[in-house]
């Protein structure tokens, strides 16, 4: 159920669709006057039964035992919504608010649509996506993860972006995580994206940030900083730079960190200390402290609220 429609229950005085009785009057209390109405219909603007929906097939889960109770009147909304998140812990993994943004940020789906995911290795989201309605296409290096991609019925080229020479105005969406920082022509990489994508396309970009906290801290022990693999390192100012001189502007952006890469970083320290410059792989006693997780989660929280993120996560809009 979308917010707005959340929303319409509390204010408007129509008969409630799941009491049936109208909600109590306003009378005497100075309201704005509502010149417009939108409504965030699922099925009819989206291309989706439901969007809360959408976030439960995301973990493999479903909250059919809770859906009677909720329009019988016997729970309210928050213990609908704990419930639901009681269900995603299940599958073990830590549900965060920038987890559930990430679902709802996602690909837009369009039916019909044409996807290509640059670095797309065996082709695991891509496989998601293809189940979802998506024409699927993958552009790999690896040669084996190639392989592994098409037996998954994906159509996937070997080599780099130039050599696939896709057709102009051929994608709806583009997307790349944790590939361009590897690119050797990462400007060149973007300009052949927009000759390949519709206007109003949309291109789905992931990269480490540059001007995070955890680079502060850490310089050259930054584990996102990964020389020599990685051969570039962009900060939200640079990147941004980089695509307004081809006419691209990020819709949207967003920071997350997680704890792995700040106490891989710490894990640094530690070893070249204390192991003579036995790197990351020495030990990783700092990396499996479920006591040093726990300390440094809120540090990493604050840096995502803050812009200084270890992770950049943007949707640019084609023009």
């Amino acid at each position: 159920m979308s917010y707005e429609v959340l929303l319409m229950k509390s204010t408007c005085t129509y008969p409630c669709y799941r009491t049936n009785k109208k909600l109590p009057s306003r009378a005497g209390k100075k309201r704005k006057n509502l010149k417009l109405v939108f409504f965030d219909m699922d099925g009819v603007l989206l291309d989706t039964v439901s969007s809360w929906r959408y976030v439960h097939e995301y973990f493999g889960t479903t909250n059919e035992r809770s859906i009677m109770p909720y329009l019988r009147g016997d729970i309210d909304y928050l213990e609908f919504i704990r419930r639901d998140v009681s269900l995603w812990k299940t599958n073990g993994k830590l549900v965060k608010k920038t987890t559930i943004q990430k679902i709802l940020y996602s690909i837009p789906f369009i039916k019909g649509g044409r996807i290509l995911d640059i670095g797309c290795g065996n082709g695991t989201e891509l496989y998601k996506l293809k189940a979802m309605g998506w024409d699927t296409y993958g552009v790999e290096m690896d040669g084996q993860a190639s392989e592994r991609a098409r037996s998954k019925g994906i159509s996937v080229y070997t080599g780099d972006l130039f050599g696939a020479a896709y057709p102009d105005h051929f994608f709806h969406v583009v997307r790349m995580s944790f590939v361009l920082e590897h690119l050797p022509n990462p400007r060149e990489t973007l300009q052949e994206i927009r000759r390949i994508l519709v206007s109003k396309g949309r291109i789905y970009i992931s990269i480490q940030n540059a001007r995070s906290l955890h680079y502060w801290l850490f310089g050259q022990r930054w584990f996102s900083l990964d020389v020599p693999r990685h051969l570039f390192t962009f900060t939200p100012k640079t990147i941004k730079r980089l695509l307004s001189s081809l006419d691209l502007e990020p819709k949207t952006i967003w920071f997350e960190s997680g704890t792995r890469s700040f106490l891989a970083s710490l894990q640094y320290i530690v070893n070249d200390r204390y192991q003579r410059g036995g790197g990351y792989t020495a030990s990783q006693s700092v990396v499996k402290s479920r006591f040093l997780r726990t300390l440094s989660y809120p540090i990493c929280w604050i840096a995502d609220q803050m812009g200084w993120g270890d992770l950049m996560y943007l949707e640019v809009v084609n023009p």
